[in-house]
């Protein structure tokens, strides 16, 4: 993921030599296993900055996958190259890996582009919301003074 946001941003990747593995701090879910069928509606992976929620299903016996994935990017991540702008963290980002076994996995992935429009729904709202909150917080430094402001932000959650 870190790589796809750094290209997204035209920036260069360079994995950690010291990490050469991804480190999960949970990887849970509930599956059924039915003739080979690999079903599961909760899938869970978190990883230091990063939070996926997901379901599908591998087919053993045809060597496929299909799983639909939300990954939710939660703060700054430690290289830089792939740093995600504020506005754009706690955003589902839908994800669809589809494929056979004997598939390149690196494009086994991608964006879920019939999810996208979720996404800029969420993303506008966000929007709408954060110029609500700086216009409110405006009103109330002429109405109140910086600090009575700061305090009641605080308190407001804004």
């Amino acid at each position: 993921m870190c790589k796809s946001v750094a290209r997204i941003r035209d920036r260069q990747y360079t994995p950690d030599p010291q990490q050469p593995n991804t480190q999960f701090r949970e990887l849970s879910g509930h599956a059924n296993i039915v003739k080979g069928i690999v079903k599961t509606d909760r899938l869970t992976i978190a990883l230091n900055n990063i939070h996926v929620n997901g379901s599908g299903q591998i087919n053993l016996p045809e060597e496929n996958l299909d799983f639909g994935i939300r990954a939710n990017i939660k703060g700054d991540m430690e290289n830089q190259a792939c740093e995600v702008h504020e506005r754009y963290r706690d955003v589902a980002w839908p994800i669809r890996c589809q494929g056979g076994f004997d598939d390149e996995p690196s494009k086994l992935c991608g964006l879920d582009q019939r999810e996208l429009q979720n996404i800029a729904a969420q993303l506008a709202k966000k929007e709408v919301q954060r110029k609500v909150n700086d216009k409110l917080e405006d009103k109330l430094k002429d109405k109140l003074g910086d600090e009575a402001a700061e305090q009641l932000r605080g308190i407001l959650g804004f």
